[in-house]
């Protein structure tokens, strides 16, 4: 009899751990509001902002000096901004030095992570103190906030890659950013000349 009793545990025990496995591996990551902000660094301790706006498909990153962005990309040591909009992303240097740089790349859906069949559910991880849940996909990785999910912590375009963001999840602030945050400068009127 003991021993049928602690087979039907180890049944038991085998049942819970695969329920509790299926549940870890259905945890979806949270889609994004409509609306926010939120400054963040980079592993080369370069800083940064975006602006987020759905409702209107356009977001704004500001990338700071000696960004990786603007130093891979454009070979540019100083600040430089990639606005996304319908037409495609938009790279400014300066005020009179604008152009499309990659047409139809435009703004992030909220809902990406959640698509992207690739993601998978990791568990949680610490980032800067905060308490983050992480999925990945080998390459890609998204993290959130544990205790406010609509906060993103962290996305990775891959190991220490240095256009890896991580949010200051204090900066976070929910609403639509002002419509000026996004007016392109008038001199951008055309694709970027290749090189």
């Amino acid at each position: 009899k003991l021993l049928t009793e602690m087979a039907n545990l180890g049944v038991l025990l085998q049942l819970a751990l695969f329920g509790f496995l299926q549940a870890e591996s259905s945890i979806k990551p949270t889609p994004w509001i409509s609306g926010w902000t939120a400054q963040f660094h980079t592993p080369a301790n370069t800083n940064g902002t975006i602006w987020y706006d759905a409702t209107h498909h356009r977001q704004r990153i500001d990338h700071g000096p000696r960004s990786y962005e603007c130093v891979h990309f454009y070979n540019w040591t100083k600040p430089c901004t990639l606005f996304f909009t319908n037409k495609g992303m938009w790279r400014v240097l300066t005020p009179s030095d604008c152009c499309l740089d990659i047409a139809n790349l435009g703004f992030v859906k909220p809902n990406w992570m959640v698509t992207d069949k690739g993601l998978t559910y990791r568990g949680l991880t610490t980032i800067e103190n905060n308490k983050c849940r992480w999925w990945s996909d080998g390459t890609q990785s998204y993290y959130e906030l544990e205790r406010d999910p609509i906060i993103p912590c962290q996305f990775n375009f891959g190991n220490n890659n240095p256009q890896n963001m991580i949010f200051n999840v204090s900066s976070y602030v929910i609403g639509e950013p002002p419509a000026h945050l996004f007016q392109l400068p008038p001199s951008c009127v055309g694709p970027c000349k290749k090189h």
